[in-house]
């Protein structure tokens, strides 16, 4: 027997929890990946992802080659950079970068950016 019920995401849109009776004292696995995914119990808000989709028409080619955003909390960006010298240039231009995230975004998801040197991950790779 399947149950549904109401949650709100973050940006306070419904969403459907969808329930099982359980089989033997088991719950279905994807009522468990449905309600983890729906819940606002995780540390991340998936409207934050798109972070990762419009870095690179945000910031332009060049920045992208040496900066890329490695994590997103309590909106602070943490973007990791290929060196000392891109990491000071960005640090000029971070409420720039800041800015027109947040336009694109269509929110405020970014308070504020964090650089660090490290070691660039390309999601997209």
């Amino acid at each position: 027997m399947r149950k549904n019920t109401r949650s709100l995401n973050k940006s306070g849109k419904k969403r459907s929890i969808n329930t099982r009776s359980t089989h033997k004292g088991f719950t279905h696995i994807k009522d468990i990946i449905n309600n983890i995914m729906v819940t606002s119990a995780l540390p991340i808000d998936f409207d934050d992802i798109k972070i990762w989709e419009v870095w690179d028409n945000v910031v332009g080619e060049s920045i992208s080659r040496h900066a890329r955003p490695s994590k997103i909390q309590k909106g602070v960006l943490t973007v990791k950079v290929s060196d000392s010298v891109w990491l000071q240039d960005l640090k000029f231009q971070a409420e720039a970068i800041r800015k027109r995230l947040n336009l694109e975004l269509k929110n405020d998801a970014v308070a504020k950016i964090k650089f660090k040197v490290g070691d660039l991950v390309d999601e997209k790779s």
